[in-house]
């Protein structure tokens, strides 16, 4: 213990020698009393061992508590708080003093001895009784006597004793209720033979006690503040505020504190800017830096770690100061540049890369979606290969199979290109329009089964069924199954249905159930390749021929080579035009050749029911008017003027047919070239002189050719058909059936059989060589159109017979109930597609309920009046309707007022506008159909005949 002693003081003395006395003029008294405390405990060190070694004692120390540290000790650990109003740089406060020389102290020379008793008992005697000084030799104890270790056996306790726990509680007492100021008294000395006795040095300290009013006495704070070097840390961009030297720091300049808290701030943004995880900063700097603008240089400057610190600071500046700033700079300028070079050099070769990427995955996909292509033409070679083996035997066993017992599997499906399919208005619906296939049911032979769009609602299907059973058809339920394919709520709208059926597993496996050990063929809409997989997958033929010959002659250009080849006559025109260039000179040429003709059709390949037409009326124009003047032929120059003007004149003069599916030049023009068109004359007769004409038949499998009818077709729009009156009127001399007959055996040629429409057009010979009105055909539909379908309701209605050669129908009536032939022939006006927007409100019972109130309805008796088409429930707002009288007159009269009905139950909100703007559709509103009746009626009213004015005499 006395030992521990002597160490702190020597230690407190020693620091306070390295402190200069020019501002601490108490130090040299300090000093000296710490010089005679040593000096009194030395020499009761010295008194105690001597009464050891003379044997006057050999009673242990009595044990005392561990002794706190004195205050001596902790003041010699601290700085002395210098006089107010003075500030002390660090590099002052650890200069050491040279001017404080060390004294050699006299109580050094004498060193105590050790008696031979002592070291009998052993050393570690004497070091646990702590009364070995420190300059004592112990080099006997280590010669002789006990050893200073001995071996003993080490004792083994059970595991059920368990060592006893000793808890201490510490009670710290607070560092401001610390006084480390002390009282010196003089001790009194008295001298003995062998050594001086010195009283020992009183120490007081007090802790926890209210300190006494002294002048001398200061606490820790002051001291702190006096000597701390505040220096504080900053982590992270953040000050740590809550350290001993900051609160000192931040104490000691408590008046100057407004001021050095915007260098403490703008020191934390650079640190956190360049992330500086810790940085050590000099209050002290900080405080010289009051009242200057500060650089980047002077903040890190201010901190004690600024090399460290300077490995973070990204500027160039401050990165690059001091002795190797230059070969640092040096260093990153050639590496910026290297990495410049690579970073282009990678940019460049990743930009190259990424372009062969994107050529080498299109190039890719080129060839995936070719090979499919091609592995899909493979399978469907395989596919028309087994189709045409079955096609071949039907053909062979047609003649037997016709008066046998057959089912006819129905398909109303357009199966036409993906575009003209998005542009009909109701597509579904559009493709039930045909619904009326089923009354072919009338044949004992056939039962029907029907795939329809969609599924029929019971009150359509119930419609339907009381009709046949008012035809008196038996076993309606067992011979007539309507069905639609189990998918299509989930494929999209505008899929055609054998693509539906197709994607349907479930129902085709139905139908093979259903067709399974039966005669059984299928009757298509438009005949396609997806008929040709659904024929293969159920095992069946179909009454259709090869899909691309039949899509090739169905298009405006494919059918005038049937058409020249059955030696029908053609307008004059050209076929085949793929290019805006080539339209422009093949029109030239037309006109040039041509200068009679005041109307030039353009005609889109694959369109149908006039949405594809656009004319042009050249008889305007001054050229053409100065041409005909002229009377020459067209010189070469002259040709060259005409395109120039034509292909100025054509985008304004233009009137395009569909103007809701193509509304500009630019884009009908860009579609004609896309799929091809043909470009032809229109008559040179006034329009209301022009009547179209269509004309279906059949080519059945043997070759031979049936008549369905003729029909005169009602515009609802200029090209553009709304109606088909039965029968035809326009051509009254013209063999139906040696038209149909030419035209079908260079269908059967190439192998094309199944239903065929013909248009043409009539108009009368204006330079009177005939009397009889002249045609013209101009196009041809290898598939059973809306028209054609219709004939096997109406002669379900009629129960009568076509002739073949005029197109006239008659009842089969017994001689004494006909009144006269005239009265026998049967007319109807059918429109296939009306759609009202106000039907979608109108109830199925309420309407059918109005329809006998009004007198809409047909009688079975007279074979006269309307009957209703309906391809879907009137929520759909479309129904079809065909009236029946005994001559044209009466049919319309029938049909204005049906559409007068129509229209007070689905009330007046339509539009009255032949197309709606906001919709790419090929929609006729109501209005124009009954604009198109009415029209009609006008056409067909007698007019009054004029009095002869001889007779207006007599009258007189």
């Amino acid at each position: 213990m006395i030992l521990s002693i002597q160490e702190q003081l020597y230690t407190i003395k020693e620091h306070i020698k390295g402190l200069d006395t020019t501002y601490f003029p108490q130090l040299p008294g300090i000093t000296n009393q710490i010089d005679k405390v040593q000096s009194g405990i030395k020499l009761q060190s010295e008194q105690l061992l001597q009464k050891l070694l003379t044997g006057e004692t050999v009673q242990d120390l009595a044990q005392k508590p561990p002794l706190k540290k004195s205050t001596l000790s902790a003041a010699g650990e601290l700085h002395i708080r210098p006089p107010k109003q003075v500030y002390i740089s660090k590099a002052r406060i650890n200069k050491k003093s040279t001017s404080v020389k060390s004294r050699k102290r006299l109580e050094d020379e004498e060193v105590a001895c050790i008696t031979e008793n002592d070291i009998g008992k052993g050393l570690f005697n004497l070091m646990n009784k702590g009364i070995i000084p420190k300059d004592v030799d112990l080099t006997p104890a280590f010669i002789r006597g006990a050893p200073p270790l001995t071996n003993k056996a080490a004792p083994i306790y059970p595991a059920t004793m368990k060592p006893s726990q000793v808890f201490v509680r510490s009670e710290p007492q607070p560092a401001a209720a610390i006084k480390f100021d002390f009282t010196y008294s003089e001790p009194r000395k008295t001298y003995t033979n062998f050594m001086r006795q010195t009283k020992a040095t009183t120490v007081e300290m007090t802790f926890g006690e209210k300190p006494r009013e002294d002048i001398n006495t200061r606490g820790y704070e002051e001291l702190m503040d006096a000597f701390s070097s505040h220096l504080f840390i900053i982590r992270k961009g953040v000050t740590l505020d809550t350290t001993p030297e900051f609160i000192s720091f931040q104490r000691t300049y408590a008046q100057l504190w407004g001021k050095i808290i915007p260098a403490i701030k703008a020191l934390e943004a650079m640190l956190s800017t360049f992330a500086v995880p810790k940085a050590i900063a000099d209050g002290k700097k900080l405080v010289d830096l009051i009242g200057k603008k500060v650089r980047e240089e002077e903040l890190l400057d201010c901190l004690v770690n600024k090399e460290e610190v300077r490995e973070y600071i990204k500027i160039p500046r401050i990165q690059y100061q001091g002795e190797l700033g230059r070969a640092k700079a040096a260093v990153k300028i050639q590496s910026t540049w290297r990495m410049f070079k690579a970073r282009t050099a990678y940019k460049q070769l990743m930009f190259l890369m990424g372009k062969a990427t994107t050529i080498q995955r299109a190039f890719r996909r080129f060839l995936l979606i070719k090979n499919t292509r091609k592995q899909a033409a493979s399978q469907f070679k395989d596919k028309m290969a087994e189709w045409k083996l079955i096609q071949n035997k039907f053909r062979q066993d047609w003649p037997s199979l016709k008066s046998k017992k057959r089912t006819e599997l129905h398909i109303s499906s357009l199966s036409i290109d993906e575009l003209r399919r998005l542009t009909m208005d109701k597509f579904l619906v559009r493709q039930n329009i045909q619904l009326s296939r089923i009354f072919t049911i009338q044949d004992p032979n056939v039962d029907i089964v029907l795939v329809c769009a969609f599924e029929m609602t019971p009150e359509v299907m119930g419609y339907y069924t009381k009709i046949l059973e008012l035809g008196n058809i038996q076993d309606v339920n067992s011979r007539l199954c309507i069905i639609s394919p189990d998918l299509s709520r989930e494929i999209p709208a505008h899929i055609s249905t054998t693509r539906a059926l197709l994607y349907s597993p479930s129902t085709i496996s139905t139908l093979k159930n259903m067709l399974k050990h039966k005669t059984s063929y299928i009757v298509p809409g438009v005949m396609s390749k997806d008929e040709v997989e659904l024929s293969v997958l159920l095992n069946i033929p179909v009454l259709g021929g090869d899909p691309y010959k039949t899509s090739l002659f169905s298009t405006k250009s494919g059918s005038k080579r049937i058409l020249s080849a059955a030696e029908v006559p053609i307008p004059i025109g050209t076929s085949d035009i793929y290019d805006e260039k080539e339209l422009l000179a093949t029109l030239t040429r037309l006109i040039a050749s041509n200068l009679f003709v005041d109307v030039w059709i353009f005609k889109i390949d694959n369109e149908f029911g006039g949405r594809g037409h656009a004319s042009i009326d050249v008889s305007s124009f001054k050229i053409i008017k100065a041409l005909r003047k002229a009377g020459e032929e067209l010189s070469e120059e002259t040709q060259e003027d005409l395109y120039n003007y034509l292909s100025l004149t054509i985008p304004k003069k233009i009137r395009i047919a569909m103007p809701a599916i193509y509304p500009s030049w630019k884009e009908y023009l860009k579609e004609f070239t896309r799929v091809g068109g043909v470009i032809e004359a229109c008559p040179s007769v006034a329009p209301t002189k022009i009547q179209g004409v269509k004309v279906a038949f059949c080519i059945l499998p043997d070759g031979s050719i049936t008549l369905i009818g003729a029909y005169d077709k009602i515009e609802a729009r200029k090209y553009v058909t709304g109606g088909f009156l039965f029968p035809q009127t326009s051509l009254p001399n013209m063999n139906l059936q040696m038209l149909a007959s030419s035209i079908g055996s260079v269908l059967y040629e190439k192998d094309i059989i199944g239903n065929v429409t013909v248009d043409l057009v009539s108009f009368p010979d204006e330079s009177g060589k005939s009397s009889h009105p002249l045609f013209w055909a101009v196009d041809l539909d290898c598939s059973l159109s809306d028209s054609a379908s219709i004939m096997t309701f109406f002669d379900f209605l009629m129960e009568g017979s076509l002739d073949p050669v005029t197109g006239f129908y008659s009842l089969n009536l017994v001689p004494e109930d006909s009144l006269s032939s005239s009265s026998s022939f049967r007319y109807f006006l059918y429109l296939p597609y009306i759609h009202h927007p106000g039907l979608g409100k109108v109830l199925y019972k309420t309407f059918f309920y109005m329809c006998r109130v009004q007198g809409i309805s047909f009688d079975l008796e007279d074979r006269k009046g309307t009957a209703f088409l309906l391809p879907d429930s009137l929520q759909s707002c479309v129904l079809g309707l065909i009236s029946m009288a005994n001559s044209p007159v009466q049919v319309l009269k029938l049909m204005a007022e049906t559409l007068d009905f129509v229209g007070s139950q689905g009330g007046s909100g339509i539009a009255k506008t032949g197309f709606r703007e906001e919709s790419r559709d090929d929609n006729i509103s109501f209005a124009e159909i009954v604009s198109m009746v009415k029209i009609g009626q006008k056409k067909l009213k007698p007019k009054p005949k004029r009095k002869d004015p001889s007779e207006r005499l007599l009258v007189r």
